[in-house]
This record gives structure tokens, C-alpha cells and sequence, in this order.
């Protein structure tokens, strides 16, 4: 772990800010704070490369989730894509194969599971299966991710897939079992060796492409812009944001971020409750 002034150090050379949203730049309600989008559109007109780095598919991430000014680039679903905002072409684009995609959902669509998996076709589309509306309404009890099960498959999403016929960026396992991550993981590393796989909450797991991840990513990126990592600073909370953290020059992890994401961190910063990401900010980049 660093120290202070070895953060300050290395932050005077920062040249690109990856920024997680949820859990890092949104508090619990899902909002982005007025102090958290200044700070970090005042750093952009100083210069610096903003670049949001989500879990989430592009379609509206700019729009909904970072209201940031003047971002050129983004990493959506865990980093299966860069996108070049002003085009709208892909940098970077690393999804997980039709067939893939279509034996995991088989072979996890369980009586105590919930499916979904993000397709980028010009507009984001989401789906999700389970198999009784019982069971969608234990997993996401309480969960603003419930929705309506209106909505939710119930069997055949393995068809769904194949019969579109189009590679998946993203898939998520959801699952009620209290051992669910000792129950899934050794499966998944077993039988999916094509797949990278992280907690993504509590009681939930996803996938991507084993070519990439957001660390994968934000390195593709930096290497096409010229920017070396030790020039890069990566904030994030979860597992999905690890990687970055380790390919950053400078890593920090928000204090509500898993003890995994904490352990590769260079550095520890306030919860996403008490603006930690635009107090970290205003304290050793914004100097």
C-alpha cells in the first residue's frame, strides 16, 4: 500500500482517469454526486483522459450513469468493448462466443438461478431467464435489479442465443444458494476455461471473453493512445475491477470495495457514500 505522499507522487503524472460507476462514482441510489461530476469535469478540461470503465453496456451509459463533459472513450461490459464516443467505432471488441454463451446459459439455468447477458446491437439489449417467477422474487428480494418478471424467460435461452446467432459482451449468473461462489466457481473454471468469471455482487457472478477484462481493456486503450500505465490511475470496488487496479500505475479502491479488490490496491479511499472517488480527486490530482 502506498503512502500519501507516494500517492501524490504518482499522481502528478496521471494522464488517464478509468472510473468505475457503481459502487465508485454512484453511491447506493444509484447517483452520481454534483461535487463528483465537477471534480472530475474540471480534471477533464486540465486535460486529462475521463474514461468510464462499467460493467454495463454502452447504450445510455454517458447519458444515464456518467454525466460527464468531453468523454472520447469508454469500456462497457466489463470490458468487452472501447468505444470511440465521437464514432461510435469499436477499439476494442472481445465478446463471448454464440455457441459459448448458449451452453453456459443451459447448463446454469437452474432451479435456483437467474440468467442474463448483455448484447451490444446498435441499442443495448438485456436479457434474463429463470425458472419460476418464486424464485426471481427470492433473489432479487429487496434488489433494485428485480424488474418485472413479465419480461423473464423461463426456459430456452440457450435458443434465444443461438438462433440470433451474435456473439454475448456480457453474462451474469445470479443464484440463492448461500455457498453459491465454493458451488459455481470450481464448476465454471472447470468446464468454461473460455470464460473469465468474477463476483459482481453478493450473490452473483459474471462472465466475459477470457481475452479480456477491464484491465485487458484500459491496456488496449492506453497502448493505442501512447500512455504509458504508470500514467493511468484506475478506481473501482468490485471484482470485475481488479484487473485495472493491477494494470494502473496508481490503483485505489473505494473503502466499501471486496477484500480482493482492497488487496491490489496501491491506495484506499472514502466510501462511494462519502464522495471517496471526488474527495480522492480534489486531494492529489486536482492540485
Amino acid at each position: 500500500m502506498m503512502t500519501k505522499e507516494e500517492v501524490k507522487n504518482r499522481a502528478a503524472g496521471i494522464r488517464l482517469l478509468a472510473l468505475d460507476a457503481d459502487g465508485t462514482c454512484l453511491t447506493s441510489d444509484k447517483r452520481c454526486t454534483d461535487r463528483t461530476i465537477r471534480v472530475v469535469n474540471q480534471l477533464a478540461e486540465r486535460g486529462c483522459l475521463i474514461v468510464p470503465a462499467s460493467g454495463r453496456g454502452y447504450a445510455g451509459l454517458l447519458e444515464n450513469v456518467f454525466p460527464f463533459s468531453g468523454v472520447r472513450y469508454v469500456i462497457s461490459s466489463d470490458g468487452a468493448l472501447v468505444t470511440e464516443c465521437a464514432t461510435g467505432r469499436h477499439l476494442w471488441d472481445e465478446k463471448i462466443p454464440c455457441k459459448t454463451a448458449a451452453r453456459l446459459a443451459k447448463e446454469m439455468l437452474l432451479e435456483d438461478t437467474c440468467i442474463y447477458y448483455h448484447r451490444e446491437a446498435g441499442e443495448n439489449t438485456y436479457f434474463r431467464a429463470c425458472k419460476s417467477e418464486e424464485t426471481y422474487r427470492k433473489i432479487f428480494s429487496g434488489s433494485i435489479y428485480r424488474g418485472s418478471f413479465d419480461d423473464v424467460l423461463t426456459e430456452g435461452l440457450d435458443q434465444v442465443i443461438l438462433r440470433d446467432g451474435m456473439d454475448i459482451s456480457k453474462m451474469g449468473l445470479w443464484f440463492s444458494r448461500p455457498d453459491g461462489f465454493a458451488y459455481y466457481e470450481p464448476i465454471i473454471a472447470r468446464e468454461f476455461p473460455e470464460l473469465n468469471y468474477f463476483r459482481g455482487d453478493v450473490n452473483a457472478l459474471e462472465f466475459t471473453s477470457c481475452r479480456t477484462s477491464k484491465g485487458e481493456a484500459l491496456k488496449a486503450l492506453a497502448s493505442q493512445l501512447g500512455i504509458d500505465r504508470s500514467q493511468v490511475c484506475a478506481i473501482g470496488d468490485n471484482g470485475n475491477d481488479i484487473s485495472m487496479l493491477e494494470f494502473a500505475g496508481l490503483g485505489v479502491a473505494m473503502e466499501n470495495a471486496i477484500e480482493s479488490a482492497k488487496e491490489k490496491a496501491d491506495f484506499i479511499i472514502g466510501s462511494n457514500d462519502e464522495e471517496g472517488v471526488a474527495e480522492f480527486l480534489e486531494t492529489y490530482l486536482y492540485i
